[in-house]
């Protein structure tokens, strides 16, 4: 027997959105991205969460410029800047690590290869 389920547009938009939500889950912490293109960085064992501005470093004349999250998964990081947008790989192990090490911080630096990011706290 077949079932006829009647939605209206806001339950089939909020399924819709619940459904595209991207995050990126690294146990006990799940990372996600705010509509002002941040990082929020939820720690699931207690329930506390801080949002992060990134910021990436362009070179000696211009220094540390902010970067907008577009979407972030486990394959990687989408991030514009200056109307230019790049998919960055993400090591989970790594990013665990140093969220492990510095949740909270006002400021979280990484640095690996010709990688140099910051992670600044707006809340």
């Amino acid at each position: 027997m077949k079932k006829i389920v009647r939605l209206t547009e806001f339950d089939l938009v909020k399924i819709v959105r619940q459904v595209i939500e991207e995050s990126l889950t690294i146990s006990p912490y799940n990372l996600s991205v705010t509509d002002k293109g941040n990082v929020k960085i939820l720690n699931t064992s207690t329930n506390k969460s801080h949002i992060y501005k990134i910021k990436s470093y362009q070179g000696y004349l211009v220094g540390y410029v902010t970067v907008t999250v577009k979407s972030l998964d486990n394959t990687g990081m989408t991030a514009s800047y200056a109307g230019i947008s790049q998919t960055i790989p993400i090591e989970t192990d790594k990013i665990k690590t140093l969220i492990s090490n510095n949740f909270g911080k006002q400021e979280i630096t990484f640095k690996e290869g010709d990688t140099d990011a910051k992670f600044v706290k707006v809340s």
